[in-house]
């Protein structure tokens, strides 16, 4: 079994260059224009199975793939994007400033930030 993990496509978060967490965005144009070229590609694999998170950015990516390959799309929460608190909406500078702390923490090991 092959499994392939695909990215959501471009938001404007993405452009601002800011966390998004779990806040609800669509894609851009961009955005959708890429999640098309993701499923140009698949076209001419074997998928089983879609899943996504039930991030908006992440649901609509995965729909669009869902239409253009023909395969039924599942939501599962396991796939459910960090919650990034404070964070949200702020650049890495932004929170290296603000949260200098938690940002070193964040930058040298993740998993023991809470």
């Amino acid at each position: 079994m092959d499994l392939l993990m695909i990215r959501h496509g471009e938001i404007p978060s993405n452009i601002n260059k800011v966390y998004a967490g779990r806040s609800p965005e669509h894609l851009t144009e961009k955005g959708v224009r890429q999640a098309r070229q993701v499923s140009e590609k698949l076209k001419s694999l074997k998928i089983d199975a879609l899943y996504s998170s039930p991030i908006q950015r992440a649901l609509q990516t995965t729909q669009i793939l869902s239409e253009d390959i023909g395969v039924d799309l599942e939501v599962d929460d396991a796939f459910r994007e960090l919650e990034m608190g404070p964070w949200e909406g702020l650049s890495e500078n932004d929170v290296a400033k603000e949260y200098p702390g938690e940002w070193s923490i964040w930058n040298s090991d993740p998993t023991k930030l809470r």
